[in-house]
């Protein structure tokens, strides 16, 4: 057994050094020990790591193989009695399964979970790792293989991992995760709603998909915004792209504004909500984005041409803010086709 040890010693200096990333060059041999068959080695191997006294932040030899891809050596270790549950502690802690989910290794996600490994560990920073690292990376087919082996989407932290998902780009893990029992219209520590974070974000198919489920789309966030006026309160980021003569990418959030905005209204948010600190409504905010679709739009859609903006007495902006009509807002920006 010692000469085992000392091969595992062996592989550690050589692979790791000061790092958790491995040198796969190292690996080599073993790939080759395991695509030959050679059970009784790797049986040893995994007797003598389990015999050595390992460092709560040392990796161990199935972590090795995991974080490296080498499918063929972490079937070899599990086969031989490799522990898929060992925790690896430092500012944080981790194993195996949740680093096999961030490298996006779902055939080695696979056999983990085959060998009992939990997909429901939880390292408390912020919710079930699992889950939380699939939706992060966007894995939406790892994402669904956990929910099949049990994963619970409902942590004990008062993280939301719908609102999470809504920040990204994949609609499908949005779906999953509604599928699998996510409050569509649950609030982050912000107090935004899935909705708001992906109007935020124009996200056209996430928008989709949360309405589609019975989104709320008037249902209120962080500084009481509706979903409508989250997606057009965005003067700041319009100027700095035209400043930046990225007239293409401007045009492009124009439009999916122009298509979510008609996704919201049809699906009952109210016209003439107000910005609650500027007082505005989303027609004066559409004239401020010299979106003219839009703004033919809200006036299609029954929006209120001569509402005057109110600014919120206690708010911040007050008396920076003039009460003014869309009209007016035209006028002063020049905008000769929206008057």
């Amino acid at each position: 057994m010692s000469n085992f040890i000392e091969v595992i010693d062996s592989i550690f200096k050589v692979a790791f050094g000061d790092t958790l990333e491995p040198d796969d060059s190292v690996f080599e041999s073993l790939s080759l020990a395991a695509e030959s068959g050679d059970t009784e080695f790797f049986r040893q191997l995994v007797e003598a790591e389990s015999a050595k006294i390992r460092r709560k932040d040392q990796p161990t030899l199935l972590y090795s193989a995991v974080s490296v891809g080498k499918e063929t050596v972490v079937k070899a270790l599990i086969e031989a009695g490799a522990d898929v549950h060992a925790k690896i502690e430092m500012f944080f802690t981790f194993d195996a399964l949740e680093t096999a989910i961030d490298k996006g290794f779902i055939n080695i996600v696979k056999m983990l979970l085959d060998a009992g490994a939990d997909p429901n560990w939880n390292n408390a920073s912020p919710g079930l790792a699992c889950v939380t690292k699939a939706v992060q990376k966007g894995y939406a087919d790892i994402l669904r293989l956990l929910l099949e082996r049990g994963a619970s989407v409902k942590f004990g932290t008062g993280f939301r991992l719908l609102v999470e998902a809504a920040q990204k780009s994949t609609p499908e893990i949005v779906q999953l995760l509604i599928e699998a029992g996510c409050n569509v219209n649950t609030r982050d520590y912000q107090e935004d709603t899935p909705l708001t974070v992906a109007c935020k974000r124009a996200n056209v198919e996430i928008v989709r998909v949360l309405i589609a489920a019975g989104a709320n789309v008037n249902k209120t966030g962080m500084h009481e915004y509706t979903p409508l006026i989250s997606l057009l309160y965005a003067e700041k980021l319009n100027k700095m792209l035209s400043s930046h003569g990225l007239a293409e990418k401007l045009a492009d959030i124009e439009e999916r504004v122009l298509e979510i905005s008609k996704m919201l209204i049809n699906a009952g948010a109210d016209v003439n909500c107000l910005d609650s600190h500027h007082g505005t409504t989303p027609l004066m905010m559409a004239v401020q984005r010299n979106n003219i679709e839009l703004v033919k739009f809200l006036i299609a859609s029954n929006a209120n041409v001569n509402m005057i903006s109110q600014p919120d007495p206690k708010s911040l902006f007050v008396g920076q803010v003039k009460c003014t009509n869309a009209l007016q807002l035209a006028i002063q920006q020049n905008l000769p086709e929206i008057v």
